[in-house]
């Protein structure tokens, strides 16, 4: 074991843009690729962010490429920090990848990189861990060697952190081999003061994409939530790579697997969690086979499992000739009182660096499944929504990155916060550069039909002409509207949603034929 304490470093190295203050978009542009991949609950209305800073050079981790800082929000954004450590150090350099805020103390994990200059520079690879206080100040931390069999891998991917009912703590990582595709999983136990109780390590055929990590119903096993990799006894092409590997509580053995297909079709990126009432809810990205079109359909899907597993009830969201994916590390959260919130993009473009816009889109629905509202946000850049938390004042708030094609130059995405007020909007008048809608009109362009997709119940859809003539208008009662647009002729429309005679959304709309 290796400990040691860091000094202070109180360097702002990032351009924040802060557009206001209860409902805000902040955004980190620097030089680097920016990006933030975790976002977690802190004290009281605090959310605390990891940003990374990466050059543009593949997934290696040394400081001369990936850079980590920790800032924490509130929902006043004039009450927002930058944590006082340094993460890059004379010949260490640390990569925090989770934080788990617990007893009026935060713990954070990830791993790290020490160099060792001589007639050959090495790169050693440790895991990290460390406690910090209500001060943002470090009260510990520890670097660990990895397994021998792991000393040149790297981690890829988010990490998890469970609270044991032990007291104890539980990370479940995702690493790497350098150079190649060969991928396994840490699993790691720790006391309250850091201590390593634990070390397990998962070869490659289990190992896949980590979705989030939970007890069972009665808390006597402990479920990693996975795709890609092989769950045990989920033998069937269809089901291997999608449910849950089960582990005892005591070693964290292997007891088996849950399959999720064949009785839904979640795909990942997706979340698990349990509802107040006791019920595990699945929810994400899922896909399912158009045979009269001969095509795949995407959906949010949400799932909520009885005590065996199966599908109790459940949802699908989103159009499904709009590409969509959910939100990368956690897409979903639930309140106490059990309202589900989501999270994801729609036009999804699966290229790297698009030369294309897309959509935020965000869903809040009741402990039934009923729809309660849905936003579009976006269409100014292509975003990639990487977590969601609800806040405490009755919004959601989201992290991830953006790229604009015609600002940003290869390799260089900018890393965002968005925090929305209770009504999952963004009301600053400050600046256009986030654009929020109600409804959704697709297709666009379309033809003979197009349709409304909103929960604003009583209000009216009109479609003028560019002269400013009413030239369609229909009343909306129900989560999607059929429009005929049959007797209009080709050309460019403009469409307001009005409601108690305000103009609540709006837009354009084009028949090409």
């Amino acid at each position: 074991m290796k400990t040691f304490i860091s000094g202070i470093l109180v360097l702002l190295a990032i351009t924040m843009r802060i557009q206001a203050q209860d409902n805000y978009k902040v955004l980190f542009a620097s030089e680097m690729d920016d990006a933030i991949y975790e976002l977690s609950k802190g004290f009281n209305d605090e959310y605390n962010i990891i940003t990374t800073k990466n050059y543009w050079g593949g997934g290696y981790d040394t400081s001369s490429i990936v850079r980590k800082d920790i800032y924490s929000l509130h929902n006043n954004l004039a009450d927002s920090i930058r944590w006082p450590v340094s993460f890059n150090r004379l010949d260490t350099t640390l990569f925090p990848a989770s934080i788990l805020y617990d007893e009026s103390s935060y713990l954070v994990a990830g791993g790290a990189v020490v160099r060792e200059v001589g007639e050959d520079t090495t790169f050693t690879r440790y895991q990290y861990i460390a406690r910090f206080g209500l001060n943002k100040q470090i009260l510990w931390e520890h670097l660990y060697p990895r397994p021998q069999e792991l000393i040149d891998y790297w981690c890829s991917g988010s990490q998890r952190i469970l609270k044991l009912k032990s007291g104890n703590y539980l990370t479940v990582a995702r690493v790497r081999k350098l150079g190649g595709a060969i991928e396994k999983w840490l699993i790691q136990s720790y006391s309250p003061v850091g201590d390593t109780l634990q070390t397990r390590v998962f070869d490659d055929y289990l190992a896949g994409y980590i979705e989030s990590l939970t007890y069972n119903y009665d808390s006597s096993e402990i479920l990693v939530h996975a795709t890609n990799g092989h769950i045990p006894g989920c033998d069937h092409l269809l089901n291997a790579g999608r449910g849950a590997v089960i582990l005892d509580t005591i070693i964290y053995d292997t007891l088996g697997g849950i399959c999720y297909e064949p009785n839904f079709h979640i795909q990942r990126p997706y979340e698990a969690m349990f509802n107040p009432a006791g019920n595990l809810v699945i929810s994400g990205e899922t896909w399912i086979y158009n045979i009269e079109e001969q095509k795949m359909d995407e959906y949010f899907g949400v799932y909520v499992l009885d005590t065996n597993y199966n599908v109790a009830s459940s949802i699908l969201l989103t159009d499904e000739d709009r590409k969509f994916k959910a939100a990368e590390f956690k897409c979903m959260d639930i309140t106490a009182n059990g309202d589900i919130y989501l999270a994801g993009i729609l036009d999804r473009n699966p290229v790297f660096f698009p030369q294309t816009y897309n959509y935020i889109y965000l869903a809040k629905l009741d402990s039934e499944l009923n729809i309660l509202t849905e936003r579009i946000f976006g269409g100014d850049a292509y975003y990639y929504v990487l977590n969601m938390l609800t806040t405490t004042d009755g919004g959601i708030i989201l992290s991830g990155m953006q790229y604009d094609y015609m600002v940003n130059g290869w390799g260089d995405h900018d890393a965002f916060v968005i925090k929305t007020n209770d009504d999952l909007l963004v009301t600053t008048t400050e600046s256009q550069t986030i654009t929020s809608h109600s409804a959704l009109v697709y297709p666009n362009p379309g033809n003979g039909k197009l349709y409304v997709r909103t929960t604003e119940m009583e209000s009216l859809f009109v479609l003028y002409n560019l002269s400013g003539q009413v030239v369609q208008q229909t009343a909306i009662s129900s989560l999607i509207t059929e429009v005929d647009c049959n007797p209009l002729n080709k050309g460019v429309f403009v469409w307001k949603l009005l409601k108690n005679n305000r103009v609540i959304d709006h837009g354009k709309w084009i028949k090409i034929k």
